[in-house]
C-alpha cells in the first residue's frame, strides 16, 4: 500500500541551481515586523503597550500586521522564521509570536505551528526612561528591579494555590472552591512552570546579574539575554545559568548602555560556549540583511562556521525549533535559501526562498546570475590593514622610533585603486602587481608598480600582507566626532545641535563642537574613515 501511495504520488520538482550556493533559512530571534509595519506611522505603531510598565498579558499577535510589506521583503533576504517580540518600554512587555515569513494571510497563517511560546522583558534603561520620565515606578534600576519581584511573587503564589489545589483533587479531598486562576498572570504562571521561553532585554551587567539573580530566587530559566552588549564580559556565568545571547554584529554607543559594545562580542561569547544570536530588532535594522550581521562578525574573528550558525542553527536554539529549523536535515522543515554567492560574501543575495516546500521569492537568474565559489570559503570581507602613519613599522617589523611617521611607504599590495579620472571621466585602472605607494611629509610623492617606485632612503617601509590592496582614505559625512553617544537623551554627549532658536547665527561653527578622540572614531579610522565632513545643526 506504501509502495502504491507512492507511486501515485507526483514527481518531484528538479530545479538546477547551476553552482548556486544553497543553505538552510535563516532565523531572526528578534523582530518587531508585523507590530512596527512599514511605513511607520503612529496608527499602525503595535509594539509596545506602554500604558504600564507590567503588560505580561498582552500578547504580539494581538498586534500582528499580515499585511506589512517588510514580510515580503524579509523573507527575500533569506529569513524564513523570526520572533516578533513585543517592544522593550516595559518591564514585562507581553508574549511574543513565532512566524513562518509566508506573505499574504494572517496572523493565524503566519504563526509557526508548533513553536514554544515566547515572552518578552526588558531591563535597565528603557522602562525606567519610559515611566520615570513620567514620574511613575520604575524610576531607577531598583524600581525596575522591584517590579520583577514583585510580579513574580504574585504569579508564584498564584502557581502554588494552584498546585495546593491540584494536589487536593488527586488526594481526592474536595477542594470545596474553583481553581485558583487570573488572566493577568496565567501566562507568567505557565513561564515559572517552563512552559514560555523569556527572551529578555538586558544590556549591562548589573542588570544581566540581576536578573540571573532572580533566576536563582524564582526559579526560571531566560532563553536568551537581547542586546546585552556587556554579555562578553560575564560570558562564564551566561555559560553557567545556560543563558544564550543575542546580540547586533555592530551597533553600538547609540546610548548609554551600549556604549561598551565590541564586535569581537560575538567571537568571545562563541569561543566561551553561549549559545548565540546575531539579530536584526528589525526595523531598527532590515532584517532582508540579516545575513550580513553573520558576515561583518565574520570580518571581526568569527569562524565561519559560527558566524553561519549565529543566524540559523544558534537563534533556532534559542526559540526552541531547533528541532524543526536552522539546518537542512533529513525531517526538519524545507525552509532552503538559495544564494547566488557564499553568504557570508559582501553583496550576498537570495535567488530563492522555500519555506515549507513552498517558493517564496525568485530572483530572475539570468539577470542575478549565481557566482561560483572559489574553494570552500571565499575569505573575509575587507579589512583595513593599514590606516595612515600610526601602524607604519620598520622592515624588519619593529616600531619605528624617533623617525618621521609623516614619511614612509607601502609595498607589496596585489592592487591599488588610485580612484584618478580617466580623459572620459572614467575610473583609471587600478595598480597591479607589487604596488608601492611612497609618502613624503604627510604627501603621496609617487604611486606605481614597485621599479616606478623606489623607496631607497625611505627610513619606515611597511610590507603589505599577501593579498592586501591599497585605496584613498574614506570621507564620512556624518556625526562622527561630534556626538559620543547618539541618544537624544544623554544632551551632555553630543554637541551637534545649537539650541538658539530661530536662523543660527553667522559664528555657529562645527568645530566648537567635535569630541576628539572619541571611540566611534577610532573605530571608524582602524575601518579606513581619514575624513569626517560635519555640518553644524540648529534646533
Amino acid at each position: 500500500a506504501a509502495m502504491a501511495q507512492a507511486a501515485s504520488e507526483p514527481a518531484p520538482e528538479m530545479i538546477d541551481v547551476q553552482g548556486a550556493v544553497v543553505g538552510a533559512g535563516l532565523v531572526d530571534a528578534h523582530s518587531h515586523v508585523g507590530v512596527y509595519p512599514i511605513p511607520a506611522v503612529e496608527g499602525e505603531s503595535d509594539g509596545n503597550e506602554a500604558s504600564q510598565p507590567i503588560t505580561n498579558f498582552v500578547r504580539a499577535v494581538d498586534g500582528m500586521d499580515p499585511e506589512d510589506p517588510a514580510i515580503a521583503h524579509i523573507a527575500a533576504g533569506g529569513v524564513t522564521t523570526s520572533v516578533v517580540l513585543p517592544g522593550s518600554a516595559n518591564v514585562m512587555g507581553g508574549e511574543a509570536l513565532v512566524v513562518k515569513m509566508r506573505p499574504g494571510g494572517h496572523p493565524q497563517a503566519l504563526e509557526f505551528a508548533g513553536a514554544p511560546r515566547q515572552l518578552k522583558m526588558a531591563c535597565g534603561e528603557n522602562p525606567k526612561r519610559v515611566y520615570g520620565t513620567q514620574g511613575r515606578s520604575p524610576v531607577t534600576r531598583m524600581g525596575v528591579a522591584w517590579e520583577f519581584r514583585s510580579r513574580f511573587d504574585q504569579a508564584r503564589s498564584l502557581m502554588w494555590a494552584q498546585d495546593a489545589w491540584d494536589d487536593k483533587c488527586r488526594n481526592g479531598t474536595d477542594p470545596g472552591e474553583d481553581r485558583p486562576w487570573s488572566l493577568e498572570l496565567d501566562n507568567l504562571v505557565d513561564f515559572l512552570r517552563g512552559e514560555l521561553r523569556l527572551q529578555n532585554h538586558c544590556y549591562e551587567v548589573h542588570d544581566l546579574d540581576m536578573q540571573m539573580r532572580n533566576m536563582v530566587e524564582f526559579n526560571f530559566s531566560v532563553a536568551a539575554f537581547h542586546h546585552a552588549h556587556d554579555a562578553f564580559k560575564v560570558a562564564e556565568q551566561l555559560k553557567h545559568h545556560d543563558v544564550g545571547v543575542a546580540i547586533f554584529a555592530d551597533l553600538w554607543s547609540y546610548k548609554h548602555e551600549a556604549i561598551d559594545g565590541s564586535p569581537l562580542a560575538p567571537r568571545v561569547l562563541a569561543e566561551k560556549g553561549v549559545q548565540l544570536a546575531l539579530k536584526s530588532d528589525h526595523p531598527v535594522l532590515n532584517a532582508h540583511d540579516l545575513v550580513h550581521q553573520a558576515a561583518v562578525a565574520q570580518h571581526y574573528g568569527l569562524s565561519d562556521v559560527d558566524a553561519l550558525r549565529a543566524v540559523t542553527s544558534g537563534p533556532a536554539a534559542i526559540v526552541g525549533v531547533q528541532e524543526r529549523v536552522g539546518s537542512l536535515e533529513v525531517g526538519k522543515d524545507a525552509d532552503v535559501v538559495v544564494w547566488d554567492r557564499y553568504p557570508l560574501e559582501l553583496g550576498a543575495r537570495a535567488l530563492s526562498v522555500y519555506i515549507d516546500g513552498v517558493r517564496v521569492h525568485q530572483k530572475d537568474t539570468e539577470a542575478n546570475p549565481a557566482r561560483p565559489l572559489a574553494g570552500p570559503f571565499r575569505g573575509r570581507a575587507p579589512r583595513a590593514y593599514f590606516s595612515g602613519p600610526a601602524m607604519a613599522s620598520s622592515p624588519d617589523g619593529a616600531c619605528a622610533q624617533g623617525t618621521d611617521m609623516r614619511s614612509y611607504a607601502l609595498v607589496g599590495a596585489q592592487l591599488i585603486y588610485t580612484m584618478q579620472e580617466g580623459p572620459e571621466g572614467e575610473a583609471a585602472a587600478p595598480v597591479a602587481e607589487d604596488g608601492t605607494v611612497v609618502v613624503r611629509g604627510g604627501v603621496v610623492a609617487c604611486v606605481g608598480s614597485g621599479p616606478e617606485c623606489p623607496v631607497d632612503g625611505v627610513e619606515v617601509v611597511y610590507r603589505l600582507p599577501p593579498g592586501a590592496q591599497i585605496a584613498p582614505g574614506l570621507v564620512s559625512f556624518s556625526d562622527l566626532g561630534r556626538e559620543v553617544i547618539q541618544s537624544s537623551a544623554e544632551v551632555n554627549l553630543h554637541d551637534g545641535t545649537a539650541e538658539v532658536g530661530g536662523d543660527p547665527p553667522h559664528g555657529l561653527s562645527a568645530l566648537h563642537g567635535v569630541f576628539a578622540g572619541t571611540r566611534m572614531a577610532k573605530r571608524a579610522f582602524a575601518g579606513g574613515v581619514a575624513t569626517s565632513v560635519l555640518a553644524p545643526r540648529a534646533a
